[in-house]
């Protein structure tokens, strides 16, 4: 079985090619948010590694380095 990362970012079309380049490697989820991020984490409590955006819209929403 291959260790999960979750990727967090806004921008689909990042968070879909960082997803492709660790695929070999890694099962990889993701989230647009930092709310769906936490949801994702609460679900998967054996995540090896979280990659994040750090400044994601909303404006006032939480961010990479908050979540």
């Amino acid at each position: 079985m291959k260790p999960k990362i979750l990727i967090v970012d806004d921008e689909k079309l990042l968070r879909d090619t960082l997803a492709e380049w660790f695929a070999p490697s890694y099962d990889c989820l993701t989230a647009p948010d930092a709310e769906q991020a936490l949801a994702v984490v609460k679900a998967n409590p054996d995540l090896a590694l979280m990659i994040s955006d750090v400044k994601m819209p909303p404006e006032g929403a939480r961010s990479g380095v908050e979540l």
